[in-house]
């Protein structure tokens, strides 16, 4: 038996053209290329971009894993309506460095981040869906999530039903 194996003869590579989306004057965080973080499957690339005059956010998983693969739709928020978490020290809350006001943000002990560095403010909530499915893309169904907007280089998707939190961080490294 070889130290490698090959589990499959056969191989479908796929590519496509990658068309970044062009700056957007109101966004609330600017599309482009984002790395996050998906339970057991590790990281991956997706794609934030905005749809329907920018009352919806679509990410799109760019390199893709068992369950959704690349170029499904991971993740859309509805953007029509901001959700505020509401306590008693909100007057006390910090202004964000573009002046716009904060939350506080912190997970329910029933959430489970594998990311060490879950900040502690966001500037936006929204209600969003996240895709799941069976091994094969079997099955594939939007679950309830919330979309937090942490600054303009990181975001996060709780997956309610999931009791999972995903934290995406914009890529700055470049490809030639």
């Amino acid at each position: 038996m070889s130290k490698y194996e090959t589990l499959s003869q056969e191989s479908i590579v796929k590519c496509i053209r990658l068309p970044l989306p062009s700056h957007r004057e109101n966004a609330v965080i600017q599309p482009g290329l984002f790395k996050g973080t998906y339970s057991a499957h590790g990281i991956e690339l997706v794609l934030l971009s905005y749809n329907d005059g920018d009352k919806s956010a679509i990410i799109t998983k760019i390199t893709g894993d068992d369950n959704v693969p690349a170029g499904e739709i991971t993740i859309t928020a509805d953007l029509s309506q901001q959700k505020f978490e509401t306590n008693k020290e909100s007057d006390s809350l910090p202004l964000s460095s573009a002046g716009l006001p904060v939350q506080r943000f912190e997970l329910s002990s029933s959430i489970y981040s594998r990311s060490d560095e879950v900040p502690e403010f966001c500037l936006y909530r929204f209600n969003s869906n996240g895709q799941v499915a069976y091994t094969g893309f079997d099955n594939p169904t939007f679950i309830k999530g919330e979309w937090v907007i942490f600054d303009s280089v990181s975001f996060g998707h709780i997956w309610l039903m999931l009791h999972s939190f995903s934290i995406y961080k914009r890529v700055t490294e470049t490809f030639v």
